[in-house]
């Protein structure tokens, strides 16, 4: 039975359950469950067809966010969805790892709707296995109860442990509704799989998919941005083997620092709904400081692996360009704690600051804002970088040479294939008016900023 009918089916067996048990029976069983541990589900073995244990793909998925509205962010979140998941089957992947917020609010239409255009995808093939875990944001309006409805919508347990061709891959779902989003049983329900996995003597890496990173990982997890998980990663640094794939922080899956190696290996899945920036970011085109660019939507990817026993390749596809970024990651297997080709420390220590290839730069009068009305800034051409230019910084220095800076989000959440060649950015508009030097200087994704800058000069006026 198809697993949107399989769901039907059970919604109907509650409502009729509901109805002949009365008011009371209904609100004790909710009270009960509501107390209940997270569920989990057996340890399951899968051989999947098409695919051999030496070489063979799996797609990651992230923050889909869907609902049921039509309009809107609603409906550009179902059109990423739609996009990816046919993607996803025009490379003949059989196994979607999801790790978490497929839904907006956890509601059984809104898994019903993932179902479907999953569904849509697959029509002409097997369908693939789905392993996915569920968000916090999905449990917010159900509590523990959500976990059941999740169970009963995606035909799977929030907390499992399957081997797939070989390979552990364990769901770590969130089950507190606020706070961290891992109860201390399910951190230690964790521990005991990740044991259990060890327990084969092999070398290949053991996958935990989960809605939130570890903290001090991937990009924005040292507090300072989207808080980490602490206990999570306290369980990891003990288990080199792991490899974590989280959703949650919505960060540019183009970001170099969406991948991370210490003693164990952190990938941050960027989603296909849509992104959130660093929040030092100043966007003069909204009059304030943003963490959501302008084209919030439009940029959605997913990650490919593509697994051998001695290298793990993380692709990271574009799915507005339908296309792979040419960075790909690749991870060397067995891994090595000692030598983390993905540790920020290696990788800032080899690491060259951007430049700026193309010298030209201009003075413009004629930058539209969100309300319409004409801002004044500078034109140039964009910056390249040995990893990505990540962020532009841009100091005004007025005739008492007293100078300001700000730093704006480059368009590099893009991918290289929707990125523009000429960037234009606004100054501030509260700016005294007058005249000003502009110096333009390019910051890379780990923090080093380009040697030399762009220069221009203008005359700013202030907005009334």
């Amino acid at each position: 039975m198809p697993k949107h009918e399989m769901l039907k089916n059970n919604k109907t067996k509650f409502l009729t359950a509901a109805t002949a048990g009365g008011l009371a029976t209904v609100i004790a069983a909710l009270c009960f469950v509501f107390f209940l541990p997270p569920l989990k589900g057996k340890q399951t073995d899968v051989q999947l067809p098409l695919q051999t244990a030496a070489n063979w793909s799996f797609a990651v998925i992230g923050d889909s966010l869907l609902n049921t509205e039509n309009q809107g962010y609603g409906l550009q979140y179902k059109e990423n969805t739609r996009k990816a998941l046919q993607q996803i089957k025009q490379k003949n992947i059989q196994l979607i790892l999801a790790t978490g917020g497929l839904t907006e609010s956890g509601k059984a239409e809104e898994y019903e709707l993932f179902l479907r255009l999953t569904a849509e995808a697959y029509a002409d093939g097997p369908a693939p296995v789905i392993l996915a875990a569920q968000g916090q944001n999905e449990l917010a309006s159900t509590g523990a109860i959500g976990g059941r409805g999740f169970k009963s919508s995606m035909d799977t347990a929030p907390f499992t442990h399957s081997v797939i061709n070989g390979l552990h891959f364990i769901t770590l779902s969130a089950n507190k509704t606020t706070g961290q989003p891992y109860s201390a049983g399910a951190i230690a329900w964790l521990e005991r799989q990740l044991k259990k996995a060890e327990s084969d003597a092999s070398t290949m890496p053991i996958f935990v998919i989960a809605p939130l990173p570890a903290s001090n990982t991937i990009v924005g997890t040292d507090g300072s941005e989207t808080a980490g998980s602490n206990a999570l990663q306290k369980t990891l640094s003990k288990h080199h083997r792991a490899v974590l794939i989280s959703g949650n922080s919505l960060r540019p899956q183009i970001h170099e620092r969406m991948i991370d190696q210490n003693t164990f290996t952190a990938i941050g899945a960027q989603g296909l709904s849509r992104l959130a920036l660093d929040e030092r970011f100043f966007d003069p085109l909204r009059d304030s400081n943003t963490a959501i660019p302008v084209n919030l939507t439009k940029s959605p990817y997913f990650l490919i692996f593509t697994y051998s026993t001695t290298q793990l390749n993380v692709i990271r596809w574009n799915v507005s360009a339908n296309t792979a970024e040419d960075n790909t990651w690749r991870v060397r297997l067995p891994f090595d704690p000692e030598k983390p080709q993905y540790g920020l420390n290696t990788r800032q220590a080899q690491n060259a600051s951007p430049t700026f290839p193309d010298q030209q730069i201009v003075f413009v009068t004629n930058i539209k804002n969100d309300r319409g009305r004409l801002l004044d800034g500078v034109s140039f051409s964009a910056a390249s970088d040995d990893a990505e230019v990540v962020a532009y910084e841009i100091e005004t220095i007025n005739w008492l040479n007293v100078s300001t800076a700000k730093q704006y989000a480059a368009d590099s959440f893009a991918g290289k294939k929707n990125s523009a060649k000429t960037v234009t950015l606004a100054l501030d508009p509260t700016l005294p008016s007058g005249d000003y030097t502009i110096r333009v200087y390019a910051i890379d994704a780990f923090g080093a900023k380009s040697g030399s800058f762009l220069q221009a000069t203008g005359t700013h006026k202030k907005l009334p």
